[in-house]
């Protein structure tokens, strides 16, 4: 998320400068990273998908960075709220609890 609101502020920055807005597509940061996009813009079958994934790469770089951190934030939140759940959950009716006779059970509750 961060970087999806970095790029904005660098948006900002040379918009205030030169009083031009630069936009940067999201599909920019897949030609960065030398990805062939070739499938996409010319698709052999799967048109409808294609056209999905056109107008996702279309959209703008920081709006997609800070939805995909949001994704993944709350990916990572779930996940460890489950990790939490398990390693705390109480034991069920149903399991079997085993008795240690050598101690009343009085002498338990007095510590």
């Amino acid at each position: 998320m961060l970087v999806g609101f970095g790029t904005v502020v660098w948006q900002v920055y040379k918009w205030l400068k030169t009083a031009l807005w630069i936009s940067i597509p999201f599909s920019k940061a897949f030609e960065y990273l030398h990805f062939d996009l070739g499938f996409v813009q010319v698709p052999k079958d799967w048109h409808g998908l294609a056209m999905i994934v056109q107008f996702i790469l279309a959209g703008p770089l920081s709006v997609c960075l800070m939805l995909g951190g949001l994704i993944l934030l709350l990916f990572g939140g779930f996940v460890l709220d489950t990790a939490h759940q398990l390693g705390t959950s109480e034991p069920d009716s149903d399991s079997k609890v085993i008795v240690n006779h050598k101690y009343p059970l009085d002498t338990l509750n007095k510590y």
